[in-house]
């Protein structure tokens, strides 16, 4: 049942209550993963923009502090399973 009050376009509770598949992505080494909407909320909130909480994740594999998040799939060099997200070996 959708809510009462819609969340404002641009913030994680819009992407949360449009129940697609979100990923960040990493602005320097484009390394991307699957996002946990919840974990990155409970740090900044459900009402925050979605541009301004990219910039502050950091990256686990190069540690730059800079991500965008994006609802369509980054385009890889690597072969990756649609479903896991996982490279093919």
């Amino acid at each position: 049942m959708p809510s009462k009050h819609p969340p404002p376009v641009g913030t994680l509770a819009f992407l949360a209550e449009c129940g697609r598949t979100v990923y960040i992505v990493c602005n320097r080494c484009n390394r991307f993963v699957v996002a946990q909407l919840q974990d990155i909320a409970r740090h900044v909130g459900w009402r925050a923009n979605v541009q301004e909480a990219g910039k502050r994740l950091r990256c686990k594999e190069c540690n730059y502090v800079g991500a965008r998040i994006t609802i369509e799939r980054p385009q890889v060099g690597r072969r990756m399973c649609p479903r896991c997200l996982r490279p093919y070996d």
